[in-house]
C-alpha cells in the first residue's frame, strides 16, 4: 500500500550549506517504520547552496536517481568521470561496483 506523507511529515535537516527532506529513514532521521518501499531506500529532497559540496563518499552497490530541479549540478567520481547535470534533467549513476561520489553545485548556480 503506497501511503501519501507530505514534505512537513518528512525527516529534515538543516545545515546551512544543505537543506533536506528524508522519506525514509536517513542519516540521522531514524523512523523504524520508514525503512523504504520494496527495494526503494532512499527519496531525499536536497538542496544544496551555490558553491557547495558533499564530501566524497563511497555508495555501495547501489543505482542512484538525481533530478536536478533548479540550477545545475556537477557530479565526479573516484574513477575520473564527471558530469554537470541542468536544471530538469535526471542524472543516472548504475553500478556495477562501489566507488566514491562527490556531488557540488556550481558558484554561478542560484537556488
Amino acid at each position: 500500500m503506497i501511503t501519501t506523507r507530505s514534505a512537513s511529515a518528512c525527516g529534515l535537516a538543516d545545515f546551512g550549506w544543505l537543506q533536506a527532506r528524508y522519506s525514509f529513514s536517513f542519516g540521522h532521521y531514524f523512523d523504524p517504520k520508514l525503512m523504504g518501499y520494496a527495494s526503494l531506500r532512499v527519496l531525499n529532497q536536497e538542496v544544496l547552496a551555490p558553491g557547495a559540496a558533499f564530501q566524497p563518499r563511497t555508495y555501495p552497490q547501489v543505482d542512484v536517481l538525481n533530478i536536478v530541479l533548479q540550477g545545475e549540478a556537477e557530479y565526479r567520481d573516484s574513477e575520473g568521470n564527471h558530469i554537470t547535470v541542468r536544471e530538469g534533467k535526471p542524472y543516472c549513476s548504475l553500478r556495477s561496483k562501489a566507488s566514491a561520489t562527490v556531488k557540488s553545485m556550481p558558484a554561478k548556480t542560484v537556488r
